[in-house]
C-alpha cells in the first residue's frame, strides 16, 4: 500500500498575527482571495460564551467602521 506523501494545504494563504496597537493587543487575520489578501482585525471581547470560551469581535480592515 502506497502512502501519500503530499501534505494537505488546508491553511495555505491564511495568516493570524498578534499586533500591538495604541489601546492594547489585537489580532490581524489575512485570508488570500485570488492574488490579494482580505484583512480583518480581531479584538478580545469582554464577554465569554455560555461555555466559558473567549470570544473575539472581528472587523473588516478595509471598512471605515473600525472602532479606532
Amino acid at each position: 500500500m502506497e502512502r501519500n506523501s503530499q501534505k494537505p494545504n488546508f491553511a495555505k494563504g491564511i495568516y493570524l498575527t498578534k499586533k500591538q496597537g495604541k489601546k492594547g493587543e489585537f489580532l490581524e487575520l489575512a485570508i488570500k482571495e485570488g492574488d490579494e489578501y482580505k484583512k480583518f482585525v480581531c479584538f478580545l471581547s469582554q464577554k465569554k460564551d455560555k461555555f466559558g470560551n473567549e470570544q473575539f469581535t472581528i472587523y473588516e480592515k478595509a471598512k471605515n467602521d473600525l472602532p479606532f
